[in-house]
């Protein structure tokens, strides 16, 4: 298993404000789970979940760049 991450550790690592990493987690997006009152997250989990932005991001841009040229041209 990998590391088990705080709210603050995951706010530090992805340097994003709590308000926006609560976002996320209330959304179903992020994956985390809560031990009591706290958030936890798995970094294993966190980093496959950027990946997984990362590509959807660059896909969206593509896509957007594809329609774009296809306009101009």
């Amino acid at each position: 298993m990998s590391e088990i991450l705080t709210v603050q550790d995951v706010c530090e690592y992805l340097k994003i404000a709590k308000p926006a990493l609560y976002r996320y987690v209330r959304s179903g997006e992020l994956p985390g789970f809560k031990m009591g009152k706290m958030w936890k997250f798995d970094r294993q989990a966190i980093d496959n979940w950027v990946q997984t932005k990362l590509v959807e991001d660059t896909e969206t841009r593509s896509k957007g760049a594809k329609k774009k040229n296809r306009k101009t041209a």
